[in-house]
């Protein structure tokens, strides 16, 4: 390759800071190192290991020539390419010191030419100093997040690892072994899968979230993605036992979400019906989840899948039948069938459609007075409110929150991840098209706080990440809502 065309390459493949970071990171493991230092300000990224470093010959053979690695064909080892420092030489100034070497590249300056100095002492390991170009440097925001930016796409437990003077420190479970892999229960949203210590990819559709490690997977040029081969179908194969394992012993007291996953277990015959008997995961139209169990013991079971507004069928039957209510499409059905279990439909108990809007006039209990007269004045728009809500909880997480009007209150909308409180002084002389608006992103916002009132004060990287990904997955409920109102998007609230 032509060192034009290689210095094309390099440029095109550099990604971000983090990326570079993490090249540097997987060479020093891959060195041996046993403690790695990592040093960061806004203009300077400096990575210091005691791994076994670089003597002239693996200079000459490796360094010098991109794409000849050491490390081709050793699968204990997490580079292959030989590719990876080009990242840090298209971040800034690189200067490497190793053993008694010194080699300094500016590849803005020299292209892919390097000087190699000796020095007066020798150095165990390896220190890598990278002066960042002006438009590379960091700005004050992922500075400040960057330590709990980087601890979660390495897991090397067995390294002293620090950060800007302080460790790494990884959040310790439960471990279940499987196979080729192990899993920990973490706290979080997600599943991460980690190769050779290193974060590959997020997986769904898991019982629990864990931090999956696997060395046994083939990664693709840019490590992030896993190669299709008979490894990948042995992890695959390992996914599912850890599923059905997690099935199996799931809390019996707690709510089960994911009925998807045991309906394709079940239909691969991996799962029986004595396996899920006592698990609750049949879903209601009031955030309930119930059990087979349950369901045959009591009895009287009607189903609101039906109807068109599920939550109100479901208080009108509350109200005037003793019944246990559930919300079940018709996969279900077979499986009710298969334990005699006897399910009615609503339509009979439900009379009167219309009587549903009295229902939710009022949509919250609510302390100030003036909330009710303003919330006359909304009349139908509240349940446009209500049922957006509804909707977006049971997108963003299985259940929706309970919704509690307020008014003169200091913030727009607050939670406690159980409630949330909406201020109907935000929608003061809106039009409905501008309320729909507000509505919908101040409850995604909310939804994407996961803790206290207090600990919803300040917005972390995974809070925004977590925001862009639920509004990417409910662009259609807010288009239907958009257009639901497309008649009256003029008319003022109040």
């Amino acid at each position: 390759m032509s060192k034009n065309l290689l210095y094309d390459v390099i440029m095109r493949q550099a990604g971000s800071i983090k990326k570079a970071i993490m090249e540097m990171i997987q060479n020093a493991v891959d060195a041996g190192a046993t403690k790695i230092e990592l040093v960061i300000t806004k203009d300077r990224v400096v990575i210091i290991d005691n791994g076994c470093g670089m003597d002239e010959k693996n200079i000459s053979e490796y360094f010098k020539k991109f794409g000849n690695s050491s490390k081709r064909g050793d699968k204990s080892k997490i580079g292959n390419f030989g590719m990876g420092r080009g990242q840090g030489f298209a971040m800034g100034k690189n200067v490497y010191l190793t053993l008694d070497n010194k080699m300094v590249v500016d590849i803005k300056e020299n292209g892919l030419k390097y000087d190699l100095f000796k020095t007066d002492e020798s150095i165990q390991g390896c220190k890598v100093i990278i002066d960042l170009y002006d438009e590379k440097k960091i700005d004050d925001w992922d500075l400040r997040n960057i330590k709990d930016i980087l601890s979660k796409v390495f897991y090397f437990p067995q390294i002293d690892f620090t950060i800007n003077g302080e460790s790494v420190e990884y959040e310790e479970g439960e471990m279940i072994k499987i196979d080729n892999i192990t899993a920990t229960e973490i706290d979080g949203n997600y599943t991460n899968v980690f190769v050779m210590g290193m974060f590959v990819k997020r997986i769904s559709n898991t019982v629990d979230n864990y931090r999956i490690t696997c060395d046994d997977l083939q990664l693709n040029f840019a490590r992030n993605d896993f190669i299709i081969d008979e490894n990948y179908k042995k992890f695959i194969l390992s996914i599912e036992k850890l599923n059905i394992k997690s099935i199996k012993s799931y809390d019996r007291r707690k709510q089960f979400h994911n009925d998807s996953l045991i309906f394709s277990l079940m239909e691969r015959k991996k799962l029986t019906v004595d396996d899920v008997l006592k698990l609750k995961f049949i879903p209601s139209s009031d955030n309930n989840y119930y059990s087979l169990s349950f369901l045959k013991q009591n009895g009287n079971v009607i189903n609101v899948s039906d109807q068109r507004d599920p939550i109100g069928a479901s208080n009108i039957i509350k109200n005037n039948v003793k019944a246990t209510v559930i919300n079940c499409d018709s996969k279900y059905d077979s499986l009710f069938n298969n334990v005699n279990l006897v399910v009615r439909d609503s339509v009979p108990y439900v009379k009167g459609i219309e009587s549903l809007n009295k229902l939710f006039k009022k949509v919250a209990v609510v302390v100030d007075p003036e909330v009710d007269e303003m919330n006359a004045k909304l009349n139908k728009f509240s349940v446009c409110i209500q049922n957006m809500n509804y909707e977006l909880g049971n997108l963003y997480e299985d259940e929706s929150r309970e919704l509690i009007f307020t008014q003169n209150a200091k913030y727009e909308a607050q939670t406690d991840s159980e409630t949330i409180w909406f201020n109907l002084d935000t929608l003061k002389g809106k039009t409905v098209y501008e309320g729909t608006h507000i509505i919908y992103s101040v409850l995604t916002h909310e939804y994407a706080h996961t803790g206290t009132i207090k600990e919803n004060e300040s917005h972390s990287l995974e809070f925004y990440e977590l925001f862009h990904n639920y509004i990417m997955k409910s662009r259609d409920i807010f288009g239907y809502y958009i257009k639901e109102w497309s008649n009256k998007s003029r008319n003022i609230l109040f």
